[in-house]
């Protein structure tokens, strides 16, 4: 096929979507505008409170060398065990306990900094990838089972298997070297400015593409496309509330809409957490932007969203006891906090980022 026709098809492609997207958005521009708003408020209480900070730090441990250095006690682990590069182990723990995005970053930061290659991001970002315990905890621990005990349970499931994932692909790797020589530590206010724009730049990506997500679930429900799924999904698994679990799949927030203790649920509700969701896998996408090649990552994810289930009924057989609380605890909500702090960041992050391009200017 050659390239004019390549081309051609894809500009049909392109205009059909975009034909078809502006008319949908228009028939359901009341339903669309509801959901952005749950969106918008979901990022300003949850989503940037919860990123915002390690965004920046991932970028200043980066820039300043650090990330090396927190590496070093992890060097013999690293080496025979996950078969990591010593001054990368930072970067696998960090992303587990920093947020779904945050390993991501990290790794594109170390591409763009010529650090690493890109069949090694490729590689780590198949493990290098978790929800925060926070979220994670708060999210189905907290809101869907009044037990931050289930929560942490089911965080646990998803960082076990991401553990196992490194461990048994490691002997799929060459045993990286030691470090050969200590390396510099970079500290100055324009490392500093740089980490805090570029966090800045990746959480308002990730926040625009949660807020777009909303519109294409609204158009798929009105369309009756996840209720086909969901049929689909009933009839072969039997799973009650299949639509839910559909929509959590393709943004991970709709898990809160399942019912509240339904406990028999936590293996599937860890799979889906340690799929991360189809939402989530496109902010990747836009954070990397193009560098590094998905496909191995999202592989892994569908593989590790099997794996965390087993660890989770692994877990709860042998730690089970305490994790269900008692019976008539009240439900639990998560929507009383505020939107104004997250509105004020943004506002001091903007007047950060013109000072320093007046700044420039001046120079």
């Amino acid at each position: 096929m050659s390239e004019k026709v390549k081309n051609a098809a894809r500009f049909c492609i392109v205009l059909l979507l975009s034909f078809f997207l502006g008319i949908a958005m228009i028939f359901y521009t009341r339903e669309i505008c509801l959901r952005m708003a749950s969106a918008i408020l979901n990022c300003l209480t949850v989503i940037i409170p919860s990123l915002y900070g390690f965004m920046a730090l991932s970028g200043f441990l980066i820039r300043t060398n650090f990330y090396i250095y927190l590496s070093a006690p992890f060097s013999f682990a690293s080496r025979y065990i996950f078969r990591i590069k010593p001054e990368l182990f930072s970067v696998f723990l960090i992303s587990l306990f920093a947020g779904y995005p945050v390993g991501a970053k990290l790794l594109y930061e170390l591409l763009e900094e010529n650090k690493i290659t890109q069949k090694e991001a490729e590689t780590m970002l198949c493990f290098c990838y978790a929800g925060s315990p926070t979220f994670i905890a708060g999210l189905a621990g907290i809101k869907l089972f009044s037990s931050l005990k289930a929560g942490l349970l089911i965080y646990f499931s998803v960082i076990l298997t991401n553990l196992a994932i490194a461990i048994f692909s490691a002997p799929l790797r060459e045993k990286p070297q030691k470090i050969k020589s200590k390396t510099e530590i970079k500290l100055s206010a324009e490392i500093l400015i740089n980490s805090i724009e570029s966090g800045a730049k990746a959480l308002f990506q990730v926040c625009f593409m949660i807020v777009f997500f909303s519109i294409i679930i609204v158009i798929f429900e009105n369309l009756g496309t996840i209720s086909f799924i969901s049929n689909i999904l009933l009839e072969f698994t039997g799973v009650k509330n299949a639509d839910i679990i559909v929509k959590s799949m393709l943004e991970i927030s709709n898990i809160s809409s399942l019912p509240a203790n339904c406990f028999n649920y936590m293996p599937l509700i860890a799979g889906i957490f340690s799929f991360g969701g189809v939402c989530i896998i496109l902010q990747i996408a836009a954070i990397t932007k193009g560098k590094i090649h998905l496909g191995k990552f999202i592989l892994t994810r569908i593989i590790s969203a099997f794996i965390s289930p087993i660890v989770c009924h692994i877990l709860l057989k042998a730690f089970g006891e305490g994790v269900i609380p008692v019976s008539g605890m009240p439900h639990i909500s998560l929507r009383s906090i505020s939107p104004i702090p997250s509105i004020f960041l943004i506002i001091m992050t903007i007047m950060l980022l013109l000072q320093k391009r007046s700044n420039f200017k001046k120079i």
